[in-house]
């Protein structure tokens, strides 16, 4: 079984995700980045000075190591006591964790220390074995270690000396991650427009229409100038579609032929209304389909060739608008039918045998029976074919994915 996005997230089948565990499924720089601000070290709200640093001139908009301007210049006089640029509040495990950055002089050589310090009382957790050569070209220094407690640690870009020379060097794309998450460094090359990359591995990877990509900075709490009870930011990603023609297409494969097999189906959403709403579809015809729509009165319906499951008279409890939502349907062993919402069971059919049929459109998200659309917002989908979700499944991954999303 594959395993991606951390801890417990099952990959086989579809996997359309704008994870902030995996790199290639969004533009721009790392999600899982718990760094605030990396790209503006400068912004004092979140990054801090010490040690008579603040003697120091910072400013944005310089030159990175791929072509951009997201590199920050820290030109400082003639030192004493350890200059250096800091962020609190950045681990709170002893899980391992891994601190990384581009760095580079604009002349001459210098040496850095990168390190992660215990914040109040201080004390060290773990960082370079000896100190870091600065050139005149762009590195990425990484280090890797654990934190000696839980408490928050701090992260740390220290000139070295007793007396540390007049200096002026560029910092870029600063990264802090928990080592079971970390990804490979990215450029923030990826465009916008980009298609949405199948992270099942399946190559079943989806065209976009008219949609908007958003990248949602979720600020901590301001920790440049202390520590005390810091909140740490994240960045959640998503597709806005506008309700009127936006939507998901992917070409018809094989790997959706249901049959009566197990299936399950996964999405996050957060719609702008709770009227009727275009979920998913794998669409041949008029009511010759599989789809999933929120209906204005009847909340969350399932349909196999016009008819709605389940049968029993229950329905889902309709979602609440601009909120996000975790909703999954799922069919284990064959005949057992269940709706999940955040992480609840809300309607069942304990003799769900339907064979849903092969069919032969494509499969859209955001749009059915291809005239009713979305309005809202879209960060995962995933479609598995052959196996079901289980109840501890859900909940997993219903967890994984929680704070990103505000429940």
């Amino acid at each position: 079984m594959a395993v991606h996005g951390g801890p417990g997230i099952i990959t086989d089948g579809l996997v359309l995700c704008l994870d902030k565990y995996d790199e290639d499924s969004y533009a721009g720089e790392p999600t899982t980045n718990t760094l605030d601000s990396p790209l503006d070290i400068a912004n004092l709200t979140y990054w801090g000075r010490g040690n008579n640093a603040a003697q120091s001139s910072w400013s944005t908009g310089h030159p990175d190591p791929f072509g951009g301007t997201n590199a920050t210049l820290f030109s400082s006089d003639a030192d004493a006591g350890y200059p250096h640029i800091r962020q609190y509040g950045i681990t709170n495990s002893t899980n391992s964790w891994t601190f990384s950055a581009w760095m580079k002089t604009v002349s001459g050589a210098t040496t850095i220390e990168l390190t992660c310090f215990r914040a109040s009382p201080w004390a060290g957790n773990f960082g370079v074995n000896g100190y870091l050569t600065l050139t005149s070209s762009w590195q990425r220094f990484q280090i890797t270690g654990t934190p000696v407690d839980s408490s928050w640690g701090t992260f740390h870009i220290i000139r070295h000396g007793s007396v540390a020379p007049a200096m002026s060097y560029l910092v870029a794309y600063p990264q802090a991650e928990e080592n079971s998450h970390v990804t490979k460094f990215v450029d923030g090359s990826r465009s916008a427009t980009d298609g949405w990359k199948d992270l099942s591995g399946n190559g079943n990877h989806a065209d976009l229409t008219s949609l908007t990509y958003t990248t949602t900075s979720i600020p901590g709490t301001p920790r440049g100038g202390t520590p005390s009870s810091p909140v740490r930011g994240h960045y959640r990603n998503d597709f806005s579609f506008n309700g009127s023609s936006d939507y998901v297409s992917i070409p018809d494969s094989s790997d959706w032929n249901i049959g009566t097999g197990d299936f399950a189906l996964e999405m996050w959403i957060n719609p702008d209304s709770v009227g009727n709403q275009a979920l998913f579809n794998h669409y041949q015809g008029s009511n010759v389909d599989l789809r999933m729509i929120h209906h204005s009165s009847l909340g969350l319906l399932f349909y196999v060739n016009n008819t709605t499951y389940p049968t029993n008279g229950q329905n889902a409890v309709t979602l609440t608008a601009n909120a996000w939502h975790h909703i999954v349907i799922t069919r284990v062993g064959g005949k057992n039918l269940k709706y999940y919402l955040d992480n609840t069971v809300v309607a069942e059919d304990a003799n769900f045998t339907t064979n849903i049929q092969d069919y032969s459109g494509a499969l859209e998200i955001g749009r059915t029976e291809q005239s009713s659309y979305f309005d809202g917002e879209i960060a995962i989908t995933r479609f598995y074919v052959g196996r079901g979700l289980t109840t501890s499944e859900v909940s997993q991954h219903f967890n994984a994915h929680r704070g990103r999303f505000g429940l």
